[in-house]
């Protein structure tokens, strides 16, 4: 790019800014959102819950409003949705758009347990997916994948994540999102 293209460039985001219409994060602005069942793929099924109510709370925690769960559940089900299978964006963009909201946060749990790097026996990992989609665009507004490391004395193939660790996983997969 040249200097002057550069320049201009510049000056129009600068404008923009001053102008008020530079882009605004999801927190600046409020909201409602619809947060699907976290989908499991390869987890015991307890998790899903526990993740979905952690991203509902971090959610209120920052001034959006997180849709009736039943209502969601129930509007998953009537879609014939198989959360656990990838979902295209325009899909999750209608059932936004059926339920009303703004946003649809779209979580799998793609993995518990013992990491390949595990240091104890106890070591266990979660490795999870989040999309939130745009409903007015039906365009990915923030995607994140992200792992908590907790440890589970049961040695359970199928480990449960604790409360912590759910709460931890979706502050760090929402962060960028709620940035203000």
């Amino acid at each position: 790019m040249n200097r002057r293209r550069l320049l201009t460039t510049l000056s129009l985001v600068t404008l923009a800014a001053v102008a008020g219409t530079a882009p605004r994060s999801a927190a600046a602005a409020s909201g409602t959102v619809a947060v699907l069942p976290a989908a499991i793929v390869n987890s015991a099924v307890q998790n899903g819950p526990k993740l979905t109510g952690a991203m509902e709370t971090v959610l209120k925690g920052k001034g959006l409003r997180p849709l009736d769960a039943t209502l969601v559940t129930r509007a998953v089900s009537a879609a014939g949705m198989k959360l656990a299978q990838p979902q295209p964006l325009g899909r999750l963009a209608a059932l936004g758009k059926t339920l009303k909201a703004d946003y649809v946060v779209y979580t799998r749990i793609l993995s518990v347990g013992k990491p390949i790097n595990a240091r104890n026996e106890t070591d266990r990992e979660a490795v999870m997916l989040v999309n939130v989609v745009d409903v007015a665009t039906a365009r990915i507004k923030h995607t994140y994948q992200s792992s908590v490391a907790f440890s589970d004395a049961s040695n359970n193939r199928q480990s449960l994540i604790p409360d912590a660790a759910a709460r931890e996983a979706a502050e760090k997969m929402l962060a960028a999102f709620l940035k203000p």
